[in-house]
């Protein structure tokens, strides 16, 4: 089986001089899910935890709803179509998403 990837991020971080928090991004994504959603047993369905980890670990009164937009509106800086063959379904439909410019 492959590499782990949160240790290749970690690796990667590491080389680049980034400080890396270990679930950084997965905590991330749920405290700002969790400002966007309409309740949070949806957001526990998509993160595979229940209602009650979901409220005690990701409700963050700190965490603003507009970072929250930000946070998914992030792409790439790359065309990451360029990483698939030619004949792949999915360059159709990565050929429509905004680049970070």
């Amino acid at each position: 089986m492959g590499k782990r990837l949160d240790l290749a991020f970690a690796a990667i971080a590491r080389k680049a001089g980034v400080p890396w928090k270990f679930n950084g991004l997965r905590h991330s994504c749920i405290t700002y899910d969790m400002l966007l959603a309409p309740n949070a047993t949806e957001v526990a369905n998509r993160s595979g935890n229940s209602v009650e980890v979901i409220e005690r670990c990701y409700r963050n009164i700190k965490a603003k709803r507009k970072d929250a937009v930000g946070w998914f509106k992030l792409r790439p800086r790359v065309a990451w179509r360029a990483w698939l063959a030619p004949d792949d379904p999915r360059r159709q439909e990565l050929t429509s998403l905004p680049l970070i410019r």
